[in-house]
């Protein structure tokens, strides 16, 4: 017991930190008074008012203190920059981004860690906060986006530690893969001196053309800019670049144009 109380209180900065990366309608009537952390049989509360105060004014409250004791003052106050990041925030663009079959399944994914009482998937109140958050006149940040949060908060802390040892998994392959393309570049150098400087432009002179095609099933105009070699090639190789959601459609031009300069379209 011992050491799941342990591992539990470990857990509260856990949860916390990974309640951040998740900020990333209309005015709720009611609003979170607790977040309950969950894990195995253990069950530990944290008033949302409290952690309001923390933030705000480095203000900690009796119950509050049983956990931040546990850690050092640096953690502390690394925990406090966590609660008062700001997020500069599209409420048009999150609201229709909650709205999309993607933005869908990522919150009912989140929502099965961040969830409702009753150990509900907390997708629906995921997507009240965070699109009220991003209406906020003020600051955008993690306190904003639970005092929005439209009923109690429970935090399935088994899900998110599996999701923490997950990431951790993914940046150690990460790290040994750029690890062996590092090495693999070292031992090629010497093969490489003929190659040209890839970070200037290409032989060729681009152009470019604007085309409107039709998305029939969404029945949508896609304006889609087309950047090509001005050269006589049989084959052209084609390179698809999406400019990502909410973006502008020039934001890869400088790209299109360099890969064109070297005979892609």
């Amino acid at each position: 017991m011992f050491f799941q109380i342990k591992k539990a209180k470990y857990s509260f900065t856990v949860a916390i930190a990974f309640l951040i990366v998740l900020i990333a309608s209309n005015s709720a009537i009611l609003s979170a008074e607790k977040i309950r952390f969950n894990y195995s049989l253990l069950g530990f509360k944290v008033l949302v008012e409290d952690l309001a105060a923390f933030a705000r004014q480095n203000e900690i409250s009796s119950s509050l203190n049983f956990y931040l004791k546990r850690i050092s003052a640096e953690q502390q106050t690394e925990f406090r920059k966590f609660l008062n990041q700001s997020y500069d925030v599209d409420p048009v663009l999150v609201y229709r981004y909650s709205r999309t079959s993607v933005g869908i399944r990522l919150l009912e994914r989140i929502g099965e860690i961040i969830q409702l009482p009753g150990n509900l998937n907390g997708f629906y109140g995921l997507r009240a906060s965070v699109v009220q958050t991003a209406e906020l006149k003020g600051e955008t940040n993690l306190i904003n986006f639970i005092e929005q949060f439209p009923t109690d908060i429970r935090l399935n802390l088994d899900g998110i530690l599996k999701l923490v040892q997950q990431i951790s998994n993914n940046r150690q392959d990460t790290k040994e893969f750029i690890a062996d393309i590092a090495d693999k570049e070292t031992r090629s150098k010497a093969g490489l001196k003929n190659i040209p400087d890839l970070s200037q432009l290409g032989t060729y002179r681009t152009s470019k053309q604007t085309l409107e095609l039709l998305d029939k099933k969404r029945d949508r105009l896609l304006n889609t800019d087309l950047y090509l070699p001005e050269a006589e090639i049989d084959n052209i190789p084609v390179v698809v670049v999406s400019n990502g959601l909410g973006a502008k459609r020039d934001r890869f031009e400088e790209l299109a144009h360099h890969l064109a300069s070297y005979g892609f379209a």
